[in-house]
């Protein structure tokens, strides 16, 4: 299950797999809908959403923590019943958000020369990076990303293809082995943190999900490999 968002004044997509449709017990739906929102960085909200019950409890729950968290005006508008084309511009960003997902799938099964099925725990992070990468890098009429558009800047310029293992940097209060800060061929790139723009790394023997600035490449007949894409056991929600 994938919640799609889509900013109609920026153009940026977002795409952040969830555990189940609507709103969760443990709120991650709705920490998502906040944590897109504020990246952004408007004062003024309007969510416009289909008439699913589902999507409306969420839509009413993700209005209310939005005002608690500080945006100043948060409206919500319903579309019209049967008529999905009055949600044309969500509808069209989950139509792109499908097509990258898709070749970044095609993608990584090819290098690794096997088939990821749909319930694997990397799936969720595969669709969050090819919204990301979207907004970075693709162009609109007026010369800009989405990226440039809703942040200002480039964004990060170093990415590496998705599922790639690589060397990376651990931070300062997480140590090493023996006595050094960098860990060897253990991470597989995940993709992007938005908020810190730190890189996300899948690393079993630190315990999961980690987060790097500095990475190093591996060469490339080292850079794929099945079982530690078959190691993966994180969701982004877990």
């Amino acid at each position: 299950r994938v919640l799609v968002m889509y900013c109609g004044e920026t153009q940026t997509p977002f795409a952040d797999g969830v555990p189940q449709k609507g709103v969760d017990p443990n709120g991650y739906v709705i920490e998502c809908i906040l944590q897109n929102v504020l990246w952004l960085g408007h004062s003024k909200v309007t969510i416009r959403a289909d008439n699913e019950p589902a999507l409306a409890q969420l839509v009413l729950r993700a209005v209310a923590v939005l005002k608690s968290s500080g945006v100043e005006n948060v409206t919500e508008e319903g579309s019209v019943p049967y008529d999905p084309q009055t949600n044309g511009a969500a509808e069209n960003a989950v139509r792109l958000v499908k097509g990258m997902f898709k070749v970044l799938l095609l993608s990584l099964e090819r290098e690794i020369s096997a088939r990821i099925p749909l319930d694997h725990p990397i799936v969720p992070w595969l669709f969050r990076h090819g919204a990301f990468l979207r907004a970075l890098e693709v162009r609109g009429q007026d010369g800009k990303t989405a990226y440039q558009r809703a942040r200002g800047g480039r964004g990060p310029q170093r990415l590496l293809a998705f599922g790639e293992i690589c060397r990376y940097k651990c931070r300062a209060q997480e140590g090493g082995i023996g006595g050094t800060r960098w860990r060897f061929s253990t991470g597989i790139w995940l993709g992007v943190e938005k908020k810190s723009g730190q890189f996300i790394v899948y690393d079993k023997s630190m315990g999961g999900i980690r987060h790097a600035r500095t990475l190093v490449p591996n060469p490339k007949p080292q850079k794929f490999n099945l079982e530690a894409i078959r190691e993966v056991a994180a969701t982004p929600w877990s």
